[in-house]
């Protein structure tokens, strides 16, 4: 979709406050021409980036028409929808992207990096290759009140079918506490590279200033 840039209300309407991705197209990549969309038309993308249905045309259903409105709102809200036909709690359709099967399930491991199908499908990295795994990021970030310990990863965007991420933190390893209220998310990324998943950032600090463990469980 185009946006107008000279029309500034408009503009901060839909797009003030946020981090959108905007497209141009190409003589290398057109994407105009491979979605075959004309002037005006909405192509709503799958989690893949993948154009759904046919174009939503605004020309020849203007949204001044209740039911047009109706119609585009059903769209988007189907397309938003997890379908997760062999109820394994994984998106069938990352498992027909990776596997073009639904026969794995979350427990099964392919490509043996000792991260689960689950694990990787949660957390945005490839389960056909050993080389791609969760990725958690750590360090400490100095500030006038002190120092902070951040975490990052990826997680599932949307409510991904009732996946949970619970962040839990221990002083020697042994006994877990529930981080979240101790946890404060900082920073929320969408780095728009058709995984469907996206960056979150957490801080902590330790009121005993003692040694912390950190960890995050997956689950539902």
């Amino acid at each position: 979709m185009n946006w107008n840039l000279s029309n500034e209300s408009s503009n901060d309407l839909m797009t003030g406050g946020r981090d959108m991705p905007w497209l141009q197209d190409t003589n290398e990549v057109n994407v105009a021409v491979s979605w075959g969309a004309n002037y005006r038309d909405v192509v709503i993308l799958d989690a893949w980036n993948r154009p759904l249905d046919p174009p939503f045309n605004l020309t020849a259903l203007d949204l001044a028409n209740k039911a047009n409105r109706e119609a585009l709102k059903t769209r988007l809200r189907q397309a938003a929808v997890l379908v997760d036909a062999d109820n394994d709690g994984i998106g069938d359709d990352w498992e027909e992207r990776h596997f073009t099967t639904l026969d794995r399930n979350g427990e099964s491991d392919p490509d043996k990096d000792r991260e689960n199908n689950l694990m990787e499908y949660a957390c945005g990295s490839g389960p056909e290759n050993g080389g791609s795994v969760p990725l958690f990021s750590t360090m400490m970030v100095a500030s006038e009140q002190g120092s902070f310990f951040s975490m990052s990863f990826r997680r599932r965007l949307g409510v991904a079918g009732g996946l949970k991420y619970r962040l839990e933190w221990s002083e020697g390893g042994r006994v877990w506490t529930d981080a979240s209220g101790a946890m404060t998310l900082s920073q929320i990324e969408n780095p728009y590279d058709g995984t469907g998943t996206e960056v979150v950032t957490y801080t902590f600090v330790n009121p005993s200033g003692g040694t912390a463990v950190f960890r995050v469980q997956v689950g539902f």
